[in-house]
Formats: C-alpha cells, structure tokens, sequence
C-alpha cells in the first residue's frame, strides 16, 4: 500500500514539472525567422548619352574678334611706351608716341610757309581783280597756296602719327619694341585683342553637311563650353563659314561669336566645344519594348527607373511623341526597367539579369 503511495507521489511530482516547463516555454518571447527580401532579376536599358542631347557638337578653338599689329605710319624714336603683354586698354587710350620734335618743326615751316602763300592769294585777287596782273600769275598763286596747304596737311598728319592709340579695348598681347627704340613706319611695335567678342572656329565635316546645310546652321539653336570653364554655357552665333572644303581635313571651316562674360577670362588659344541642335530635324526619342511602360494614355506613360543607391524601382512619368517614342521624363545614363514592367511593384528591389552561359 505504501509503495502504491509513493509512486502516485513522483508521478504527481513529474507532472507538476512537465507542467511548468510548459509554462515557462509559453512565457518566453517568440523568435520569428527574419524574412528575406526577395531580389528579382530584370531586364535593364541604360538611357544613351545621345537622348535629348545635341544633335552634333565639334572640337574648336577660341580666337579674337578683333585683332590687330599695330605700328606708327612715320619713322622715329620711340618717346613713350604706356603698356606691357596681358595689359588691358580702353578704345582710345594712348600706347606709345615717337618724339615729336621734328615733326612739330615741320608743322611749324609748313604753316609759315602757308601764311605767306595766303597772303600772296589775298593780294593777288586785289590785284587781278583790277586787272593789274594777268590770269597766268593768278593761277600761279593759287596754286602756290594749295600746295602749301596740301603741306601743312600732311605735316600736321605725320605729327598726329607720332601718337599709337588703341582702336578698340582690347588686351596687348604682344610688344615688338622698347622706348627709345627706333620705329620704322609700319613697322609692328604691339599686337592688340579684342576682350569684348570672341571668335569660336571648328571644323565641320563634309559628311556632316548632308544633313546640315548651310541655311539649317543658320537657324540653328548653337551653344559653346570651354575646358576651362566647366559647366558653363555660352550662346553663340553664325558668323560665317568656307566656301571650299580643306582638302587635307574634308571640313569646312566655321567661326562663332560670343560676348564675352565680365567674369570670365577667356583668352585666345583656348579649347572648347562645339554644340549645334537642328530644331528643323524630328525629335531625338527613345524607342522602348511594350515591356517597359507600366502603363500608356496616348503621348503619356509610366516606367520604372532604378534608384542606383538602393536598387529600388520607382515610376516616372514620360512623354512620347506621334511615333511612341519617349522624348521627355528620362535622363541620358538612367537605366530603365524594360521587360516585364506590370508584374513589377514600387520599392521593390531588382538586379541587373544577365544571361548565363548556355542559356
């Protein structure tokens, strides 16, 4: 009877434990495996460089507007040189000056010689008009006096030449003398650039105008960058263009104009680029499968775009044109879901599919 006892008393004993370490299991906080996101491989296009870029661009080169050698038109010694290389001047501004002395002399003979044949005419008329002298000494009194004031105009000239001043504002690119040098007429003493027009020059290629002539370069929308300047635009226009190819290039040779900017010092000799957009020709649009759009209301549609950060997929609105080409809403180098687009979700997580081998 006893031994009956105490085996109901560890099987009550067990029980009680079993019991509580059910208990205890139920009381502990649930661990749920973490769910993975599934990453779905998809088809992708990259937006080419080209969509709604220019339709042509060309390497040039920046050259001067106005440019000019700038030299005395008499012979003499250089008093005064006022600038130096890289020197910016006004239109007007004095550059250098020969001495004037000698010129200033002849000035001075010319116009005594000038008073005096004046002089003569004036008494001459009296005379003639009294018929006191004949008709052949009057003309040779006039003519006397014209030729002194032809002199005294040319001397008064040749001391205006003794003073170089500049044309245009522009900066002294280079001098070809020093003061008390001696200039020779016409001969080079500096050289001054325009800084206020620039000059763009390219080349374009034959080939190129079959597509683009000339009345469509004309019209057409034209910008310039240059390399050291990067990110700034500049318009520009037509200014004129070869008529003969370079037979060693096959290219026509184009000049631009720009104004330009205050703060911007752009010299000649730079390089830059070219750009040249045809608005007479069709739209540059995109051709995409119908496994790209989400979902198209006429000239409207929906794609997916890949966040590049985060490989997520979101929608973008794009416009196409009459033929269902995609002319606006994308970027050149977006990369483009392009298959299987309504199966997608936005947010969702994608990779680039790659066919694998023997597939």
């Amino acid at each position: 009877m006893r031994t009956n006892l105490t085996n109901k008393a560890v099987w009550q004993r067990l029980s009680f434990v079993g019991l509580m370490m059910l208990v205890l299991q139920a009381c502990e906080p649930a661990h749920s495996e973490p769910v993975t996101e599934i990453v779905k491989p998809v088809k992708l296009l990259e937006v080419p460089e080209t969509f709604n870029a220019v339709d042509y661009n060309f390497v040039a080169q920046v050259q001067a507007t106005s440019r000019a050698q700038l030299a005395f038109q008499v012979s003499g010694e250089i008093q005064q040189l006022n600038v130096r290389m890289g020197q910016f001047v006004n239109k007007g501004d004095l550059l250098a000056a020969l001495d004037p002395h000698d010129f200033q002399l002849a000035v001075d003979a010319r116009k005594a010689q000038f008073d005096l044949e004046k002089a003569r005419r004036t008494r001459s008329e009296q005379l003639f008009a009294k018929k006191l002298i004949s008709e052949d000494n009057y003309d040779q009194v006039l003519t006397a006096y014209t030729e002194a004031q032809a002199n005294l105009d040319q001397a008064a000239t040749d001391l205006a030449y003794t003073k170089l001043h500049a044309p245009f504002s522009g900066v002294v690119s280079l001098t070809y003398a020093k003061q008390f040098q001696f200039a020779g007429a016409k001969q080079p003493v500096l050289s001054l650039l325009g800084d206020e027009q620039l000059d763009l020059v390219f080349n374009l290629p034959v080939t190129i105008t079959e597509r683009l002539n000339l009345a469509e370069l004309r019209e057409a929308k034209l910008w310039v960058t240059l390399g050291n300047f990067k990110g700034v635009e500049l318009p520009a226009r037509f200014k004129e263009i070869s008529t003969q190819p370079d037979p060693d290039t096959n290219s026509y040779t184009v000049t631009l104009t720009i104004i330009r900017p205050e703060h911007l010092n752009i010299l000649p000799g730079m390089s830059g680029a070219v750009y040249v957009r045809n608005e007479s020709e069709t739209d540059n649009g995109l051709a995409l499968p119908k496994g790209a759009f989400i979902q198209i209301d006429e000239q409207q549609a929906q794609v997916w775009r890949v966040v590049p950060e985060t490989m997520r997929i979101e929608a973008v609105d794009v416009q196409l044109n009459q033929q269902g080409l995609v002319i606006k809403g994308l970027d050149a180098g977006d990369s483009i879901v392009v298959a299987g687009a309504k199966s997608l979700n936005a947010g969702q997580i994608i990779r680039p599919w790659q066919r694998e081998g023997g597939i």
